[in-house]
């Protein structure tokens, strides 16, 4: 799946993205052995990860940098 990083908390290694079907968001945990070593990915970031559904959140994993700031506008445009 690509998306783009809508919201991130580094520190917490956390992160939320909006998915290319328009379809629910995913959300993204680091590993807890890996936080603070991750990605360090930004508002606005376009990511390729792979997904998967639990509890009916779609959850995010193996997320990688497609390009920084490909999306910038896209926070402020779907708040709207």
């Amino acid at each position: 799946m690509i998306g783009v990083v809508l919201w991130s908390d580094n520190s917490a290694g956390k992160a939320v993205f909006w998915c290319e079907d328009h379809g629910d968001l995913a959300y993204y945990e680091e590993p807890i052995v890996q936080i603070g070593c991750g990605s360090g990915f930004d508002t606005g970031d376009m990511v390729q990860f792979d997904i998967s559904v639990h509890r009916k959140l779609r959850i995010a994993g193996n997320p990688r940098l497609v390009q920084e700031n490909a999306g910038g506008h896209l926070p402020d445009a779907l708040r709207g």
